[in-house]
């Protein structure tokens, strides 16, 4: 309970109950504001002072709030606080263990840390009172945050750690980074040697190409089709739910088995394509030894499997779109091609944007589609034979896994090309907001006009 004083804005107010909202009552006396939350207010008296209403209030209630023991609260608040925050701390002090070279005292401070941390936060939130209104909140997000710490921020700045050093996949850390023979500093230590390495070879910018080829060949047509059935099934359409559930069935393939089947119809030698050519007396198509037929084909896996996704997200911005709009621009004489181009797609800004930094994301990072659909070695090599379509993250995963030389820095290469996917995926992913926005933008006056006539119409 807090008592607030007045001032001139609220001193006419008359005196009595008032509930904020939030599950608190307040009671203004004429002078100032005495806040109570749901287990205080009952039977308290006006003529008593904020000190002696407390007290009231504990004589009241000694031993509950809100309906449950508050003991058995504390308890039960401390027990899940210090639970969670023992596993984190598990498994965070596994994390920082690495870090300092030091595996028990890193589980140690992490475990006695967040099991000190939890146990707090819980016996405050078990205490009842405004604690349960304050912290609340935040607990109910707390989750998300907590496992993108340990999951995602923790190993983005750990491998930012290891792209600085010479870290070998089996014997470890060996010291600062070095950039070797390639760079004319030699064998001088230095934080971005991993990095001058990885931008001197050659198969890091094929990768590069290759990674930006299969982007455009993917993103730019995927759009495209995504656009234009959503429109399709936003008509009247008989059994949409048929339909629309149809188009999802190739998002729930996994890439694996997709880019398997594909990988037998694109084959040189015995691939669908290529054996319905032969029969109709054609040449056939080098899909795994050509560069650009070799993109082709995993555009096509790409296509496949996320075409039908995007398309019901477009499909729900669709549907939200007002109908007047459309009504509207009938009464102007719009054909249906005029309401898509001047109605529906200014209307799918947001949504645009969403999609656009979504594939551009997952476009620049592809990864799956690209191991299964030529193999990870043999003699087809990893990404062809003459690296045809070998991509960034292909690339990361071969210097990293597979190139484990003892006495090579492999690991501390690979994440240095890491980092560097990743601020491309970044700057790529602003331009594209930014490019999206300005085009977006130009189509906006189109939508205000058109809900001018909407009001116009109505009037």
């Amino acid at each position: 309970m807090t008592t607030q004083t007045s001032d001139a804005a609220v001193a006419a107010t008359p005196a009595g109950w008032y509930d904020d909202g939030g599950g608190r009552q307040r009671y203004w006396d004429g002078a100032a504001w005495t806040e109570f939350y749901a287990d205080q207010y009952e039977g308290y008296d006006p003529a008593q002072n904020a000190a002696q209403a407390w007290a009231a209030n504990k004589a009241a209630h000694p031993i509950t709030t809100h309906g449950v023991p508050r003991v058995v609260k504390a308890i039960a608040g401390a027990l899940i606080g210090a639970l969670v925050g023992g596993l984190i701390g598990y498994v965070g002090g596994g994390l920082i263990a690495g870090v300092l070279g030091n595996s028990e005292l890193g589980q140690m401070l992490g475990l006695a840390l967040l099991a000190i941390v939890g146990a707090v936060v819980g016996w405050l939130i078990g205490r009842g009172g405004h604690w349960d209104f304050e912290l609340s909140p935040y607990l109910y997000i707390a989750p998300f945050f907590v496992l993108f710490a340990v999951t995602g921020l923790f190993p983005l700045i750990y491998t930012a750690y290891v792209a600085t050093r010479q870290w070998n996949t089996l014997t470890g850390d060996g010291g600062v980074a070095i950039c070797g023979a390639l760079c004319d500093n030699g064998n001088a230590a230095s934080i971005f040697g991993n990095f001058q390495w990885v931008l001197l070879q050659h198969d890091f910018w094929i990768a590069l190409r290759n990674s930006f080829s299969i982007f455009l060949l993917s993103t730019i047509p995927q759009m495209i089709l995504a656009l234009l059935v959503a429109y399709i099934l936003d008509q009247n359409l008989r059994a949409k739910t048929f339909w629309r559930m149809g188009v999802l069935l190739p998002y729930v393939i996994a890439p694996s088995a997709a880019a398997i089947i594909f990988s037998q119809v694109f084959s040189n030698n015995l691939g669908l394509i290529n054996t319905v050519l032969r029969g109709l007396g054609l040449g056939t198509v080098a899909w795994t030894s050509s560069t650009i037929w070799s993109h082709i084909a995993i555009a096509t896996i790409v296509n496949f499997r996320w075409t039908g996704y995007n398309a019901l997200i477009f499909l729900a911005a669709m549907q939200a779109i007002p109908r007047e709009l459309y009504e509207a621009s009938v009464v102007d004489g719009a054909s249906s091609v005029r309401q898509f181009f001047s109605v529906t797609i200014p209307m799918l800004r947001p949504t645009l944007i969403f999609v656009i930094l979504t594939s551009t994301i997952g476009g620049l990072q592809i990864f799956d589609e690209v191991q299964m659909f030529g193999g990870t070695g043999g003699a087809m090599g990893v990404g062809g034979t003459s690296n045809q379509y070998l991509t960034v993250s292909l690339y990361l995963w071969d210097l990293g896994f597979n190139r484990t030389t003892i006495g090579q820095p492999n690991l501390g290469r690979s994440a240095a090309v890491a980092w560097l996917l990743f601020i491309i995926v970044v700057l790529l992913a602003l331009l594209n907001f930014w490019i999206t926005r300005k085009i977006a933008g130009n189509d906006a006056p189109k939508a205000k006009r058109i809900k001018r006539k909407v009001k116009e119409v109505v009037a």
